[in-house]
């Protein structure tokens, strides 16, 4: 919802975004500020994780390889944690 008032805010103006999906401005303005979560940041590190298992492999391995070879690298990962992040 934030990334989506900040794309259109200098085209429409925050107030008239924010009145036309239903979410009050200080809501939005909040959320901006804000700072990033704990599982924010750990599914930041995943992600870069990820990504650097996956970089010489041609970038062609799907979920499952992926996890694999975190696994492989990493040890013990949450299967359902490198999946959501991927996602």
């Amino acid at each position: 919802m934030t990334a989506y008032v900040e794309e259109r805010r200098d085209a429409f103006g925050v107030e008239p975004i924010c009145r036309a999906i239903g979410v009050p401005v200080s809501t939005h303005y909040a959320r901006r500020s804000r700072k990033p979560s704990r599982r924010e940041l750990a599914d930041h590190e995943l992600l870069v994780e990820i990504e650097a298992a996956r970089s010489g492999r041609r970038r062609v391995y799907g979920a499952r390889k992926t996890w694999k070879e975190l696994k492989r690298l990493k040890g013990a990962i949450v299967r359902v944690a490198a999946h959501a992040a991927a996602r």
